[in-house]
């Protein structure tokens, strides 16, 4: 008797070649979620070792200068980007797009930080630019971010040192932070040509923060932290590594634990850096404000607004701040100006940014 399979012969296996080539030819428009996974396959390309992918950034919005090429001597020759001569491999070539601050402390850690130590970083940061001293990050999420808003607050320029072309934002959700440091007087700097965001690239980027910068804090930092590449070349580069110390049973300080063991300095303060950047222990007094023409008092800024309201809307303004920051100005505790910036949300008078943070808006009419 004739098996059953040669009976059938090839029916199987030509039945299953007619079915694929008939899903082939489906238009994309008719297969759920395969234009969506098309078009991420085309956003993100794979890396040239170990297959992994890159992800790409978002352009940031045209800026008032595009970006500039800096190569060889006449880039090593510029005082702020002379540190990066003290570099084993220097990059044969930079994209920057605004200005790089001449004085720089480089202020580093995880991206899944927590909400002390992002107000911890931007303290820092804060203080450290009211010193005349600018920031120097890599841009990130988390430490870096906070960093980088802390020294805007400040009033110093920053510098966030990018592992794409400056004309890329990555994380994406940072271009109107990338945005801001520009059009504050700091920089964006980068050493490739295109928007790939791959791992391999934000290794290089680290070594670029190190040298730049006169000094290196890392606030907090897990064992496998990227910000701990870091602090190792800058040490083998001679720089000073400053570390906020953490508990040891938090996994998310464990890097800085290490750090502290093997020699690193702790940072509980702008005033742990006093020393070594020769800084006055006294905080800059403010230049007295030019008598002005006294005006007529004008309607609240913040209409229909409790007094805790009104005072919360008199401290915002056109910088972003955080609610620990306005609990400080005001002397008052952060549960109380959290319940009067919601109202203020509500009431129009203020936003909410990234970060956490708030700005004063228009007076609602």
């Amino acid at each position: 008797m004739t098996p059953v399979r040669d009976r059938i012969g090839d029916a199987p296996q030509v039945a299953a070649a007619e079915f694929i080539q008939s899903a082939r030819s489906v238009p994309a428009e008719r297969k759920p979620g395969l234009a969506e996974h098309d078009s991420r396959r085309r956003r993100t390309q794979l890396a040239p070792t170990g297959g992994r992918r890159a992800r790409m950034g978002l352009p940031l919005v045209p800026l008032a200068e595009p970006p500039r090429a800096l190569a060889g001597a006449e880039m090593l020759a510029d005082p702020a980007l002379r540190g990066l001569a003290d570099l084993p491999t220097p990059p044969a070539s930079l994209h920057l797009a605004g200005v790089v601050p001449r004085r720089m402390v480089a202020i580093v850690g995880t991206r899944r930080s927590d909400p002390e130590a992002e107000r911890f970083t931007h303290r820092l940061a804060r203080d450290l630019a009211e010193h005349g001293i600018a920031t120097i990050s890599g841009g990130a999420l988390g430490i870096d971010a906070a960093a980088h808003e802390g020294c805007l607050t400040g009033g110093a320029p920053t510098l966030a040192v990018l592992a794409t072309h400056p004309s890329w934002a990555y994380p994406a959700r940072h271009r109107g932070l990338f945005g801001r440091i520009v059009d504050a007087g700091g920089g964006l700097l980068g050493e490739h040509e295109d928007g790939n965001a791959f791992p391999g690239r934000f290794l290089q980027r680290n070594r670029l923060v190190a040298a730049l910068a006169s000094a290196v804090v890392v606030v907090q930092a897990p064992r496998r932290s990227g910000a701990l590449s870091t602090a190792r070349v800058a040490r083998s580069l001679g720089r000073p590594v400053f570390v906020v110390p953490a508990a040891p049973w938090d996994p998310r300080g464990g890097g800085n634990v290490d750090l502290l063991v093997a020699g690193a300095t702790p940072c509980t303060g702008w005033d742990s850096l006093a020393t070594t950047l020769d800084l006055p222990l006294e905080r800059p007094q403010a230049a007295p404000a030019a008598p002005t023409r006294p005006e007529a008092p004008g309607p609240s800024g913040a209409p229909g607004a409790s007094a805790m309201g009104k005072a919360v809307w008199e401290a915002l303004g056109a910088v972003p701040l955080h609610p620990d920051e306005l609990g400080e100005r005001l002397e008052r505790d952060v549960v109380e100006v959290q319940r009067a910036l919601l109202e203020l949300v509500v009431l129009g008078a203020a936003r909410a940014v990234e970060g956490g943070r708030y700005l004063r808006s228009s007076a609602p009419a």
